[in-house]
């Protein structure tokens, strides 16, 4: 595959860096190489011409003549191969930079200990230097090692001439200098207006269904404008400045060699030089002061990728080489987490999102993790499949600690459902076989009959081979969830995290999804399930709460039930005092955790105010209002399900 050579990552970025630039700068040395013959050629025709002047035409040989154009055609013959292997070399040197940086830069970019504030796209800073690299702008610093050589040839023509074209060189070189003061405020600002612009057109683009049902669409376009507008006044700010020095430059250079033509004359009217020579001066002088002015001429483009590698170099320094992992055995799928500590990014005074959280999970046990929005959920998932690292505290599996395992080991053993379900561009069976290069069938099949999603594929256009762009273009949220789903049961992992997995389903994704989760709990995974909805918890046998940070509560589905039917009677009884026999209390409502009332007068103040707010018992056990009351239907011993029976789940 094409892509082979970029999956192949070597893992020790520090060392790929060394070695990607090692093979660059033997690459540069190969193509100084080509540059001093190429410099050397490019003397064919003023030394051509000088031998047409001072030779054929006063000695009216034929034979000198054809001798001098033969050998003249030779070299410009090899000049042009030279020419072309050196443009050939150039381009391969930048596509190899690309190769052996492409997949550690990509890499750095997906890792958890990415800065956020950390700006631009590491994959476009590498494009950057490779278009540069593999460009003609490349040769002006090629080339201007040489331009002493031309310069020094002058010397042997005429001290005046050389003394001419020196003055000119420090001219042009001081020009350059100037240029790089002038233009480098401009360029940083440029860069990260740039950035910005980019973020804003792309976060528009992701939102571009909401913004255009709220009528939103031209006030987010204007806020672009004006991240567009800042971007365009910094780069006419630096293009104008570098267009006048380029302008200047250019001319001094023109100017200088219609001064040595001048200048030359004179030396032949003095009978100090030979007609032949004025044109060889003005020729030589051009070559040597050409790559300055070149260099000038494309300073920008040179500022630009010297900043996009010094940003690889730093994104990839900070991410670091990975610490050697020792391979653990096959994860049993024991989940023990200590102490964990998650501290909000906007300052150490803002509460922590996470705070001390611990609990443990035996091999095969299910938990329900439950809390208000905002509590820590997802949070606490991302920590559980390694996604996110905590500032103190321990994850660990099997009892080592999540950090110490290979990613690449412990990642086929992790199903993960994220809350946001991204598809990556390719094919339905790619997505669930996780894009593996050599994906089993049978396996893939597999998942999606465990995700209850095996009828769905079959009912898409091209049932497993469906395309879908980024993001899983063509689906509802729903079926992408269902998919995403299936990913996460591809290769029987033993640890499966699921972030609000119904958020998006209807009431068949939500069968489908019920006879799922107990199928994984019959084949022995270990489940962790986010959700707001306790109708769920009917599959689980463990219950998490959260509030703000904290465990407020870990015990069994039964306990946790237990304890919100002693809340739903407490809050009857607190009612009915209150409002003694009135029509004001609400049938059925209960409280959520904590057990302390959230808000709403306290007993015994008499207030007659209304309530607190509160969540309905015949919504929570899934009957009508009038029902009688029992037990929540999550409570209640749930009848196994086949997994591959079309039969529905007790409602809960």
């Amino acid at each position: 595959m094409a892509g082979a050579a970029f999956a192949d990552r070597s893992g020790n970025i520090m060392t790929a860096l060394k070695q990607a630039s090692a093979a660059f700068k033997r690459a540069c040395w190969w193509l100084a190489l080509f540059s001093f013959v190429v410099n050397l050629l490019m003397l064919t025709m003023p030394l051509y011409m000088l031998q047409i002047y001072d030779r054929v035409l006063t000695s009216q040989s034929m034979s000198t003549l054809t001798f001098l154009s033969i050998f003249a055609a030779i070299c410009l013959v090899v000049l042009g191969l030279m020419e072309a292997l050196r443009g050939i070399l150039a381009s391969r040197a930048a596509s190899r930079l690309e190769v052996m940086l492409g997949s550690e830069v990509l890499g750095a970019m997906m890792s958890r200990n990415r800065a956020p504030e950390a700006a631009g796209n590491g994959i476009n800073d590498l494009n950057q230097v490779r278009g540069f690299v593999g460009s003609r702008a490349v040769f002006a610093l090629m080339d201007a090692p040489f331009a002493p050589l031309f310069i020094g040839i002058l010397w042997f023509i005429h001290p005046v001439l050389f003394w001419m074209t020196l003055a000119g060189v420090i001219v042009l070189a001081a020009l350059a200098i100037f240029n790089q003061w002038l233009i480098n405020g401009p360029s940083l600002e440029a860069g990260q207006q740039q950035a910005g612009a980019g973020a804003m057109s792309q976060a528009l683009s992701q939102n571009a269904e909401t913004l255009r049902a709220m009528g939103m669409m031209q006030n987010g376009i204007a806020r672009w404008g004006s991240f567009n507008a800042e971007k365009l006044i910094a780069q006419d700010k630096l293009e104008q400045r570098n267009n006048w020095i380029t302008g200047l430059s250019r001319t001094l250079r023109l100017g200088l060699q219609i001064a040595i033509l001048g200048v030359g004359a004179l030396l032949v009217l003095q009978q100090e030089m030979t007609a032949g020579a004025i044109f060889a001066s003005s020729i030589i002088a051009g070559r040597g002061l050409q790559p300055i002015d070149q260099a000038i001429g494309s300073w920008k483009q040179m500022v630009s990728a010297r900043q996009a590698w010094k940003r690889v170099q730093a994104m990839l320094q900070r991410e670091g080489d990975p610490m050697p992992r020792t391979e653990m055995p096959t994860p049993q799928g024991a989940i023990d987490v200590q102490g964990v500590l998650v501290m909000d990014r906007s300052g150490a005074s803002a509460p922590p999102i996470l705070n001390r959280v611990s609990f443990a999970l035996k091999p095969g046990q299910s938990l329900g993790l439950v809390g208000a929005s905002g509590s820590g959920k997802s949070t606490l998932a991302r920590l559980l499949v390694g996604a996110q690292v905590p500032q103190s505290g321990s994850v660990r599996i099997d009892g080592h600690d999540l950090t110490n395992w290979d990613p690449e080991q412990i990642g086929p053993h992790i199903g993960y459902l994220g809350q946001q379900v991204d598809l990556l561009p390719g094919t339905i069976a790619q997505n669930i076989a996780r894009f593996d290069p050599q994906p089993d069938d049978a396996m893939i099949r597999e998942a999606a009959k465990k995700a209850q999603v095996e009828s769905l594929i079959q009912n898409l256009p091209d049932a497993y081979e469906t395309r879908v762009g980024i993001g899983g273009t063509g689906l509802s949220g729903g079926q992408r969830q269902r998919i995403g789903l299936a990913r996460a049961f591809y290769g029987n992992p033993q640890i499966m995290v699921l972030d609000e997995p119904n958020a998006n389903l209807d009431e068949d994704g939500e069968i489908a999804l019920h006879k799922a989760l107990l199928a994984a709990k019959d084949d022995g995974h270990t489940v962790v399930l986010v959700t707001q909805r306790k109708q769920v918890l009917a599959a689980v046998d463990m219950v998490l709460r959260l509030n703000s940070g904290n465990v407020e509560f870990f015990d069994t589905r039964e306990e946790y039930a237990k304890k919100l039917q002693e809340l739903v009677d407490a809050r009857k009884a607190e009612i009915a005092s209150r409002n003694q026999g009135s029509q004001g209390g609400v049938e059925g409502a209960v409280p959520t955790l904590p057990t302390a009332p959230s808000g709403g007068p306290r007993p015994g103040s008499g207030s007659a105010a209304a309530p607190p707010a509160v969540v309905s018992a015949s919504a929570l056990a899934g009957k009508a209002p009038n029902a009688p009351r029992g037990r929540p239907d999550f409570l209640k011993p749930r009848k196994t399900i086949d997994a591959t029976s079309n039969e529905s789940p007790p409602k809960a």
